[in-house]
Formats: C-alpha cells, sequence, structure tokens
C-alpha cells in the first residue's frame, strides 16, 4: 500500500488521491448531458510516464479503467455513500 504523504494533490474537498488506494470508488460521468456512474476500485500507483496515479479498475464486463494524474488533477472528490460506495469523484 502506498504512503500519504504531503506531496499528493488535494482535491477541492481536501482529499487526497492517495486515500482512495483500495477503496471503492464512484465516478460520475457526464456524457451527451446525461450523468452515468460507473462503481470500481481505487489504485493508488506511480505510473513510470504519468507519475502519480489513481487508476480507477472496473468490473470485467465494463471493459476499461480511468486513470487520473496527480500532476494535473483539480477535481471533486465526496463521500460516496449515495452510490454504495466509500468515494465518489465527479468528471465533467
Amino acid at each position: 500500500m502506498p504512503e500519504h504523504d504531503n506531496h499528493s494533490s488535494l482535491s477541492d474537498t481536501g482529499v487526497a488521491l492517495s486515500a482512495l488506494h483500495q477503496q471503492s470508488v464512484a465516478i460520475q460521468l457526464m456524457l451527451s448531458a446525461h450523468e452515468q456512474i460507473l462503481k470500481g476500485r481505487g489504485v493508488y500507483e506511480q505510473d513510470p510516464v504519468l507519475g502519480r496515479v489513481l487508476r480507477i479498475e472496473f468490473p470485467a464486463d465494463v471493459e476499461c479503467e480511468i486513470v487520473i494524474s496527480e500532476d494535473s488533477w483539480q477535481g471533486e472528490i465526496q463521500p460516496g455513500d449515495a452510490q454504495g460506495c466509500d468515494y465518489l469523484i465527479r468528471l465533467t
């Protein structure tokens, strides 16, 4: 498990991406004016090209993953209770 440190970028709500490591995460996407929620598990890791990233791994039937680079992250992380997850990330 990666260390949580002061270098980890914080979201607008003060939660670091590293705090989502091995946590259940819902991703809220707005696609063509329709909201879509995807649920997966966060993996915080060092990528050789992107640096520190949070990789959201989804079940096999979703056939994708989302990678958020810590260096460019400026989003919103909220409690995910309403979605049945530990955290909610809003992507617009």
